[in-house]
């Protein structure tokens, strides 16, 4: 996929289909954010641009999503998407349309959606995600890019030590601090309950993923893309995250340390510190 995109040879209609559920919640936004992305470097979305903050943001205008409603992908919910089908992108380069299950399109909503299908539009991308393909209708896999989704090798990813930090709570705190309010990062860091060894590693993985955010603002900021203002809270984000790591060496208590820094930490990136 980041082949396609760094080739300029995005096809219109991808079939993302496999098990390896980890991998899809990383990949697939990814990928999603790279097709709006308006100055994407390899493949990879800048994450300084308008449409790369509207994404990250939850709020962009270009990207449409469609879940099951009960048991079934009904013909209405794919009739919906037309009226965005006679538009251009409006802050991304592609229109992005993503199905969740298409296994549960019905009949009617199957054959709506290859009519669709048959017909590229131009600068729209369709997203099928699915764990089995083989219960989505043939003739609707035939107009898609198939892609399989193996499971995690070793080596992949890096790992969060074994027993300290499940990463899912880690990941929904470094989404809150950039997306949700004081009272939800409050409430999801009391849940926590963390040991010192489980706020450090905490702590080490929102380093990581500051300091990727930082290199790749930095190198906007150098191509003349970039928002320095963007730059500022998060640099300030990272030396709010070391003070941290230094007080939890200190013998600092973890639950008053927490909370308080994370909600600094939102503050900060959210222009209020």
């Amino acid at each position: 996929m980041r082949q396609d995109l760094s080739c300029g040879s995005v096809a219109h209609a991808y079939l993302l289909a496999g098990r390896a559920a980890d991998k899809k919640k990383r990949v697939i936004p990814a990928f999603v954010q790279a097709l709006l992305c308006t100055a994407p470097e390899g493949g990879v979305p800048c994450g300084c641009c308008a449409s790369c903050r509207a994404w990250e943001r939850r709020a962009h205008q270009d990207y449409h999503c469609l879940e099951p409603e009960g048991a079934s992908l009904k013909v209405e919910q794919v009739r919906q998407w037309q009226p965005f089908f006679r538009y251009r992108p409006q802050l991304g380069r592609h229109r992005v349309f993503h199905i969740n299950r298409p296994e549960l399109l019905t009949p009617a909503a199957a054959n709506s959606l290859l009519k669709i299908l048959e017909e590229p539009l131009g600068s729209a991308v369709f997203l099928l995600v699915t764990e089995d393909e083989r219960g989505v209708l043939p003739t609707v896999v035939s107009r898609c890019r198939l892609v399989f989704f193996h499971p995690e090798e070793p080596g992949d990813i890096v790992r969060l030590p074994e027993g300290v930090l499940d990463a899912e709570k880690a990941e929904a705190i470094g989404r809150i601090i950039r997306q949700g309010t004081p009272a939800e990062l409050l409430r999801e860091a009391r849940q926590l309950e963390l040991d010192r060894a489980g706020a450090q590693a905490l702590l080490d993985y929102l380093l990581k993923k500051f300091e990727q955010e930082y290199r790749r603002l930095r190198r906007c900021l150098q191509d003349g893309r970039g928002d320095a203002e963007w730059l500022g809270r998060v640099a300030g984000c990272l030396q709010l995250l070391l003070r941290g790591s230094k007080l939890l060496d200190e013998n600092i208590s973890v639950p008053l340390l927490l909370p308080l820094l994370l909600y600094k930490i939102q503050r900060r990136m959210h222009g209020l510190e």
